[in-house]
Parts: structure tokens; C-alpha cells; sequence
């Protein structure tokens, strides 16, 4: 996958992920983990290759399909103008019950004053950030969707947000296939499969404690991080 000719973001890049695994993406900025969530909503085209989910190549998969099949839990949360519940249900396929519940599931049905009907200003301004990534999250559990990509989601929260958004996604989305980039390592220290990434490359892959046990790239990542990322190990 490229953004720019001859500058590949992706390359000769091999991965599986068994349905309901967990996979955590690690490696250096640039090594093209964020490229390689963008390659499976097809926000840019392989050049080479395919992305295969049960057999079927995405590219012949219509957009709209694709992206209602898989949901983002983006670095930086989006919400628009409107009530909470355009925001989890754009598309009005939910039951107001289900959007209550992703509420109540995310920990803020405590918080919204009016529930799903709480107003939320341009950009969710009337929201603090790591709110909206909670309502970003609840959205993927109204979604149902069996394959769940997150992206450094706690990257930018204080340490009690995260505690809350790292309990959403480990409790909501058991048995759901997820891509996990890590900003924080212990946020993939429960993921079934670790994959490091370089250079747009999968150079290493394994279940953490295996990762850790052995002198890898991993390992050493681990013992660079700052202690307070790795508290929870």
C-alpha cells in the first residue's frame, strides 16, 4: 500500500487473525500499523495483495457494507452536531434500548442528563475527550459489529478515563475480532496475538508472555516503555 509512489507504507506483508482473536499492533511511529487498520476500511487501496475476511476479498465487498461490517474506534473521536443518539446511530438501525444499554455499558448512562436525547454540540465540544471516546466506543456496541479496529484510543486520557475505556474494551467486545494499536502496551498485554511491525513489515508475532519470555523486539519495547505504561503487566 502506498500514499506516495515508490514510498510504500505496506509491504510484502503476511498476517492471519483467527475469528474473536485479539491482535495487538506494535512498532515504532511509521512502521504502518495505523496504515494497516486504513487498508481493511479501504480508506486507500492496496497496490498489491488483498485482505481477505471468511474467504472473501474486501475489494469485492461494496463500501458501504464493508464499513457497516467493521467499526473504528478512532485516535481522535469524531461526533457531530445532533443528540447522542445520531451520534452512536446515524443510520437509525438500533432500538432505543440498544443505545441505552451501549451507554450504560460505557459508563456514562450516570452522565448524560437526558440519556440518548442529550444534545452534543459541533465537534462534541460540550463533551471532554475522553467522553467522546467512550460515546465512540458505545457506538461500535450499538453497531454489533464482529470486527472491531481501535486506534491508540487512549493515547491522549488521563489515567482514570483509560481505566474506564480499557474496561469497556476488554468486557464489551469478547468473542469480536479486534485490531488493537497500542499506545500504552498494557492495553494489549490481554491480546491473544501480538504482531510488531516495521517498515510496513510483520516481523514478529506471538502471544505476549511468550513475546516477553524470549529476547525479542517486543520484550525490548517493553523495556524501553515508561514504567508508568507498564504498571499493569
Amino acid at each position: 500500500m502506498h500514499y506516495q509512489p515508490q514510498l510504500p507504507v505496506l509491504q510484502c506483508l503476511t498476517l492471519h487473525v483467527a475469528a474473536g482473536q485479539k491482535l495487538g499492533l506494535v512498532g515504532r511511529t511509521g512502521s504502518g500499523k495505523s496504515s494497516l487498520l486504513a487498508a481493511l476500511l479501504r480508506t486507500t487501496e492496496l497496490s498489491l495483495g488483498q485482505v481477505l475476511v471468511d474467504g472473501v476479498d474486501i475489494r469485492r465487498v461494496p463500501l458501504a457494507r464493508l464499513r457497516a461490517a467493521v467499526s473504528l474506534v478512532p485516535q481522535e473521536p469524531v461526533l457531530w452536531s445532533g443528540t447522542v443518539a445520531e451520534n452512536l446511530d446515524p443510520a437509525q438501525r438500533a432500538l432505543p434500548k440498544d443505545l441505552e444499554d451501549a451507554l450504560c455499558k460505557v459508563h456514562l448512562d450516570k452522565k448524560l442528563d437526558m440519556g440518548s436525547d442529550t444534545r452534543v454540540e459541533m465537534r462534541g465540544n460540550n463533551f471532554s475527550l475522553g467522553e467522546r471516546q467512550l460515546l465512540c466506543i458505545a457506538r461500535c456496541i450499538a453497531r454489533h459489529s464482529r470486527i472491531v479496529l481501535v486506534d491508540e484510543a487512549t493515547s491522549c486520557v488521563d489515567g482514570e478515563t483509560d481505566a474506564l475505556i480499557q474496561d469497556a474494551l476488554h468486557r464489551q467486545f469478547k468473542g469480536v475480532t479486534m485490531l488493537v494499536v497500542a499506545h500504552r502496551l498494557q492495553t494489549i498485554m490481554d491480546a491473544d496475538l501480538i504482531a510488531v511491525l516495521d517498515a510496513g513489515k510483520v516481523v514478529e508475532t506471538g502471544a505476549p508472555g511468550q513475546l516477553l519470555a524470549e529476547q525479542t523486539r517486543f520484550a525490548a519495547l517493553c523495556e524501553k516503555a515508561p514504567l508508568s505504561s507498564l504498571l499493569s503487566l
